[in-house]
């Protein structure tokens, strides 16, 4: 369907509006030494909003390392190699058991496969004053219209209420890119940042029209 030339000028260049994409490019990516969690999360998530990727920690391809997964799953205390490329960016991460040190981003300790099955299912319905994911990648936003490329908004919402914690990490500048695509975009919504910890939430003030 044809853009007007107003929609164009409020999206710009850092939002790209398209039709929804059918089959998931979000991916769910799973460190363990045997493929059953890949399995077992494969078959629970819905596959128009995810796919599932399995990797062992210590031989993490480097077709899968080279993408920015929008959730890490893992077990094992054995450090991943290849995943520096991830540091700084937003994504979550889940763990059964101890987990291993020097992960990018904090993860979430879980005592099962199911139960982070059952926060991945939560995490991929969250909608937050209207935003929320839609099937294949991207976001559906309030007004029905698509947005693709915003990685980090949709690992940040999925996120939502806790948001992600950075290892070793400062959030200001992730808290800086998201907050200009919020704005961009028109969302009342609002990056809340402290030490390396970034959340999301409803904006407050709307008296210049513009996310707080």
């Amino acid at each position: 369907m044809p853009l007007c030339a107003a929609a164009l000028r409020r999206w710009g260049t850092l939002a790209i509006i398209t039709q929804d994409m059918r089959g998931a490019v979000r991916t769910v990516l799973v460190l363990s030494e045997r493929p059953h969690p890949w399995a077992f999360l494969r078959d629970s998530l819905d596959p128009e909003l995810v796919s599932v990727e399995w990797a062992r920690p210590g031989e993490l391809g480097a077709h899968v390392a080279a993408a920015v997964p929008w959730s890490v799953a893992g077990t094992g205390t054995q450090p991943p190699p290849n995943l520096a490329h991830l540091e700084g960016t937003l994504f979550s991460c889940r763990w059964v058991g101890l987990a291993p040190d020097h992960l990018p981003v904090r993860p979430r300790i879980r005592p099962s496969w199911q139960a982070i099955s059952t926060d991945l299912q939560k995490a991929l319905g969250v909608s937050l004053n209207g935003l929320r994911l839609a099937p294949g990648g991207g976001l559906r936003l309030p007004d029905g219209s698509f947005v693709s490329r915003a990685a980090e908004l949709e690992a940040l919402l999925c996120a939502h209420p806790d948001g992600i914690e950075l290892v070793g990490r400062t959030a200001r500048e992730p808290a800086r890119r998201v907050s200009a695509l919020i704005e961009r975009l028109g969302l009342r919504l609002r990056v809340c940042c402290a030490g390396g910890r970034i959340w999301l939430a409803e904006a407050e003030d709307f008296a210049d029209g513009s996310a707080a």
